[in-house]
């Protein structure tokens, strides 16, 4: 056959090969329709970072676990944001519909599910650790299902990171897959998951079946506050991939005497390990005090005061306002300007932040979903009548659930070196015991 006759039959049928786009094409095609998912709480304060597909005019897609306990739901891209509202629900297959009023994007075609093979390239697009608009290509690894034989996980070598979730896994013609959603746990290497696309066109259905005729949508709410108390059944435990762990709940209810947080720290600049023990000794009205008072806590976890740092840096250089500061809801970065006592000595901070995304962390007292924050800086100490500039960078691991630091990393050294390096710390607090006595 002439190439003539090939072109022409490939034009009336369609060919694989000619409709393959390159990578920088299907990044160009679809990337107007993925958006930064920014979540907030009651207070304002941002909780999370994710992503969202664009699937309809106005109407986005994500997984349910972004939007958790949020109250305020922001789609950001550049220094765009437009606010969207819970339109539809399902907590078991943990997807999402958003209605966004607004937003101008072109929306993506969606694949059957049955039409997906292994061994297919795939792109990943979304805002992994808060970096926006990130694109990452695999293989179409596996396909999961369950005992009924239905499609419930795309397994891929694509890489996908905490932010992810809700993005989009796209073919070699920029047609959605379905939404990653996992991503590698430990030593996992190259075990990523996203559900199938199928379910987005399942979701009307489903979300009636599941909540009701009557129940609300996007026309007639804002965004539903706790995302975790609407009404839906347990996830089948078929649709979990097998050899990723499932993170361990953590009971958010209110603190009693006698409950007590154990923390082990370790310095690696001077190569000791210790253990910080939080006791609540009484509730006193809307404080709780640990530890014979020396650290007082609102009951939703507000930090008061800390008269005696056992936590060492982490409770040194605990801002008075909170890791995450009040104008973080309009900014995901700001500044704080703050005095402190570091291991006795008075102490000047001047601190950039910023809210790195959630993500679910492994500690010795259990799995926890966290929001990550990170803190670069100066502070300034006075020994005497002489200061020393330091240089500090800090990041924590805050777990809303459990209202507190599940993790923290420091890094404080001098500017220049000199007498005043033994005022340099490399310091992990890690939670390993949740207890009551």
């Amino acid at each position: 056959m002439s190439p003539a006759r090939i072109l022409g039959a490939c034009l009336l049928l369609g060919c694989a090969a000619a409709q393959a786009l390159t990578p920088a094409q299907v990044f160009a095609k679809v990337s107007d329709s993925v958006w930064k998912v920014v979540t907030y709480d009651a207070d304002g304060l941002p909780l999370g970072i994710g992503s969202a597909v664009v699937i309809e005019p106005e109407t986005l897609v994500t997984n349910c676990h972004v939007l958790g306990k949020a109250t305020r739901v922001a789609l950001r891209r550049e220094k765009r944001s437009i606010d969207a509202k819970l339109m539809m629900w399902d907590v078991e297959r943990d997807l999402c519909r958003l209605k966004a009023p607004g937003l101008a994007a072109p929306a993506v075609v969606l694949v059957e599910s049955a039409k997906v093979v292994v061994g297919e390239n795939v792109y990943a697009i979304g805002n992994p650790q808060n970096l926006d608009l990130t694109m990452s290509s695999g293989l179409l690894s596996g396909i999961r299902r369950n005992d009924s034989g239905q499609i419930v996980l795309f397994q891929t070598s694509a890489a996908i990171s905490g932010g992810s979730s809700g993005g989009g896994l796209f073919d070699e013609q920029a047609r959605l897959i379905g939404l990653t959603t996992l991503g590698s746990v430990g030593d996992l290497q190259n075990l990523n998951f996203a559900i199938p696309a199928d379910w987005i066109r399942e979701l009307p259905q489903r979300h009636a079946a599941l909540n009701g005729a009557d129940s609300k949508t996007a026309d007639e709410t804002s965004l539903v506050a706790g995302l975790a108390d609407l009404p839906a059944s347990k996830p089948a435990p078929a649709a979990k991939p097998p050899g990723v762990p499932k993170p361990k709940a953590v009971a958010g209810g209110a603190l009693r005497a006698g409950d007590e947080f154990e923390y082990t720290i370790s310095d690696s600049f001077t190569g000791t390990t210790r253990r910080a023990i939080y006791r609540v000794d009484r509730i006193e009205g809307d404080e709780v005090l640990f530890n014979g008072g020396a650290r007082a806590e609102t009951r939703d976890g507000k930090l008061l005061r800390i008269d005696s740092a056992i936590g060492g840096d982490m409770d040194a250089l605990h801002p008075p306002t909170g890791w995450v500061a009040e104008d973080a809801a309009t900014q995901l970065r700001w500044s704080l300007h703050f005095e402190g006592r570091d291991r006795g000595l008075q102490a000047v901070y001047d601190l950039d932040g910023w809210l790195e995304g959630e993500v679910t962390v492994t500690t010795p007292a259990g799995d926890f979903r966290a929001t990550v924050v990170s803190y670069e800086g100066w502070a300034r100490r006075y020994i005497t009548s002489t200061s020393i500039q330091q240089r500090v960078k800090l990041r924590d691991w805050y777990a809303p659930a459990l209202r507190r630091v599940v993790r923290f990393e420091s890094d404080i050294r001098p500017s220049s070196s000199g007498i005043y390096m033994n005022t340099s710390s490399r310091e992990v607090a890690e939670l390993t015991r949740i207890g009551h006595n």
